[in-house]
């Protein structure tokens, strides 16, 4: 007999939601790096030289395309969910954490790095969440 949890589809589907939206958002994110690498330099303050450019397209585009690929791959499957969430957690607390020490580091935050802190350490919260939410009502 099946059983119907609606908790558990309910958890399945706000999982489902942030990992797509995770994966969209970097997705998005990769092309201007990949193509237009000199705009994304601006836009982050990096250097337009040929080494920078190559930088530019790996790190922004290339990283952010390969995750986005893994994440995709994730949310294929309910039962890789878990692994998607662990690494959206790892990899948004990780940007969130650098870049508090940057702040502190390097002072001169704008609005810009306060956004980005908020967002990057609401979505690994966000993530943690789903995660204990998933291991409690598997148990």
């Amino acid at each position: 007999m099946i059983s119907f949890n609606p908790s558990q589809i309910l958890i399945d589907i706000l999982t489902r939601m942030l990992i797509a939206i995770v994966a969209f958002i970097l997705g998005l994110a990769a092309f201007p790096a990949l193509f237009i690498p000199d705009i994304a330099g601006e836009m982050t303050g990096f250097s337009s030289s040929l080494a920078g450019l190559t930088e530019i397209r790996a790190t922004y585009g290339g990283f952010h395309l390969g995750f986005t690929m893994f994440l995709l791959w994730c949310c294929s499957a309910v039962e890789r969910y878990q692994y998607a969430l662990f690494a959206i957690a790892l990899m948004m607390g990780g940007s969130g954490i650098a870049r508090i020490g940057g702040l502190i580091l390097d002072g001169m935050p704008t609005s810009l790095h306060y956004s980005g802190l908020g967002i990057e350490l609401s979505v690994a919260l966000a993530a943690i969440w789903l995660m204990s939410l998933r291991v409690n009502s598997s148990a």
